[in-house]
């Protein structure tokens, strides 16, 4: 059985090529994640809200798996890839 966590108003920065889990409550939280090769998961029945995910970098995915409930005034989810240097 997995332990449920519960994330409360913090800013969560994940290190480069890694794999981040969310189980549980995900609330009033900001996730960074930058670099590449990451992944980030929500897992099956956890609640988000009011939430910002931000990622940044090159082949990273994010998954919410099922019965995921997104709920609350803001949320917020920005994806880019940041352009290769040509010289």
């Amino acid at each position: 059985m997995k332990k449920l966590f519960s994330w409360f108003n913090n800013d969560i920065e994940v290190s480069p090529e890694s794999k981040f889990e969310c189980v549980g409550e995900f609330s009033k939280n900001k996730l960074f994640i930058k670099g590449k090769n990451n992944q980030l998961e929500v897992a099956e029945n956890a609640k988000i809200t009011n939430y910002e995910i931000v990622i940044k970098g090159k082949n990273n995915s994010l998954t919410f798996e099922n019965d995921t409930e997104g709920d609350g005034n803001f949320a917020q989810l920005t994806i880019w890839q940041e352009e290769e240097d040509y010289e």
